[in-house]
């Protein structure tokens, strides 16, 4: 029998994290410019896979049992649903082996 996930929590790699805190905190501090919002809607943040793995305590401790990435392959936008490549991991993103430690790490708590 197949058992569906209870919650899923779905990380848009390229926001959520760069892996490194004080790098995270600049970037959120560039987010405002005299007072305003700047727009940032369509500019490469720095999140992740390395980030995601950083923080993976916040994600377990969600109480989800199942995480849905954005699309890691190459990509021309930073929410990686323009691929240009569906065989390789954006350099952004990370390289192959943070994708498998972060499957490892998941399966190793139930995710």
């Amino acid at each position: 029998m197949i058992q569906l996930p209870r919650a899923i929590y779905f990380i848009l790699l390229d926001r959520f994290s760069t892996g490194e805190s004080t790098l995270d905190k600049k970037l959120a501090g560039k987010l405002w410019q005299n007072g305003r919002p700047k727009d940032y809607s369509q500019a490469f943040m720095g999140g992740n896979l390395r980030g995601v793995i950083n923080n993976f305590d916040y994600i377990k401790n969600l109480g989800i049992d199942c995480i849905w990435l954005s699309p890691i392959f190459e990509t021309s936008a930073y929410h990686g649903y323009h691929v240009t490549n569906f065989f390789k991991i954006d350099k952004r993103f990370g390289e192959d082996e943070d994708l498998k430690s972060l499957v490892n790490l998941c399966h190793k708590n139930g995710i």
